[in-house]
């Protein structure tokens, strides 16, 4: 029998048995059904499935063997092979596949039924109990500790910085306890947790930012996006609001939001902020009403308003210059706005309308890419 070794869990393919191509494909074969986590049976089984993780080693026939009769041999070997497949114990209440009783029955040469469900395999609830506990001794599974409970949430919590998906993370977590063999806890469990890691991860960034800036800066950022500008709106809004496109205007419009967060001094600081991360909360705050977003509580009202002002220094120049080679006019406003950290995050390419229209109303002016560009000190 060969034997294979699927995300710390042994599994057992009999002989003649192809296995997969790798265990990569394995475990994205499982998860792509959608069976991790589990708590019923599905409704229809893969061949791959059934041999994968119906299929028992020499010690597993040795302690199903040891039951009396044929339905309690088929209810073990059941819940050793769901375990195995879901990383949780089986729901009593639910009707098993027939396709996979008969090959429960060929496996262990027992005649199996058509269908049946645990609650009617099982006289007794004790007994179903034992098989549950005997399932999770001999595959090493366990309920998870507060210690490794701690020790999620703070892989989900280092997760949240290339991952704000909470499907993902269920998924994540999923695969987390699977991998521990520990037994994978209810979706609300698992969400509880990512709220938890969630707030951690927020305090945390809240904290490296507060590390760096200034408070009475962090301050006047806050009041400053909240109040009102020339144009009626709030600086929040304004700030967020499309550039106009194709059109001189555009130029005026970015040089007036830039000037206006240098001002600020947001230029200075926050520079090794991941841009997935500054994305993230600046989404999340111009997603709001001002008015909402300002009754945002801490820490993370700090990480959105840092992350908002600081996604300014990036987007313009996106907006502006999207599918452009470098120019003279645009290091120029890549300077205004981070100097030399903020160039090399800049993607450009050949064959930008607007750039040609730039170069060629400047060519026929007279003018120079840098007096376009440059503003007062």
């Amino acid at each position: 029998m060969q034997v294979i070794d699927f995300l710390d869990v042994a599994v057992h393919y009999s002989a003649g048995v192809s296995s997969p191509a790798s265990l990569t494909e394995a475990r994205d074969a499982r998860l792509a059904d959608d069976i991790l986590g589990h708590a019923r049976t599905p409704a229809r089984h893969l061949r791959f499935e059934l041999q994968a993780f119906f299929t028992f080693s020499q010690a597993e026939r040795e302690l199903i063997g040891a039951r009396r009769g044929e339905s309690l041999k088929l209810g073990l070997a059941l819940h050793i092979g769901f375990l195995r497949m879901s990383g949780r114990v089986l729901d009593a209440f639910r009707i098993v596949p027939p396709a996979l009783w008969r090959h429960l029955g060929s496996e262990l040469g027992v005649d199996a039924p058509e269908i049946a469900s645990l609650r009617a395999l099982y006289g007794r609830g004790r007994t179903l109990f034992d098989h549950r506990q005997a399932a999770c001794e001999a595959l090493g599974f366990r309920w998870m500790a507060e210690h490794q409970r701690r020790a999620l949430v703070r892989s989900m919590s280092d997760e949240l910085a290339r991952c704000a998906d909470r499907e993902q993370l269920v998924v994540f977590a999923r695969s987390w306890l699977y991998e521990h063999r520990l037994l994978i806890v209810h979706d609300r469990v698992i969400r509880a947790l990512i709220a938890t890691a969630l707030a951690l991860f927020e305090a945390e960034t809240s904290a490296s930012i507060r590390s760096v800036l200034p408070s009475d800066t962090l301050e006047q950022w806050g009041r400053m996006i909240a109040q009102p500008h020339a144009t009626g709106v709030t600086h929040q809004s304004w700030l967020w609001a499309a550039l106009a496109r194709h059109s001189t205007r555009q130029i005026s419009e970015v040089l007036e939001r830039i000037n206006w967060l240098r001002s600020l001094d947001v230029h200075k600081y926050l520079g090794a902020l991941p841009d997935l991360i500054v994305r993230r909360y600046a989404r999340r705050l111009a997603s709001r009403p001002p008015s909402a977003g300002a009754k945002i509580k801490e820490p993370a009202r700090t990480v959105e308003v840092a992350c908002f002002l600081r996604c300014w220094q990036i987007r313009p120049v996106l907006l502006m210059h999207r599918n452009s080679p470098p120019s003279e006019a645009s290091s120029h406003v890549l300077q205004m706005l981070d100097g030399d950290t903020l160039a090399p995050r800049v993607k450009v390419r050949r064959g930008h309308r607007l750039r040609q229209e730039y170069l060629h109303r400047m060519s026929r002016s007279g003018s120079t890419g840098g007096s376009l560009f440059k503003t007062g000190s």
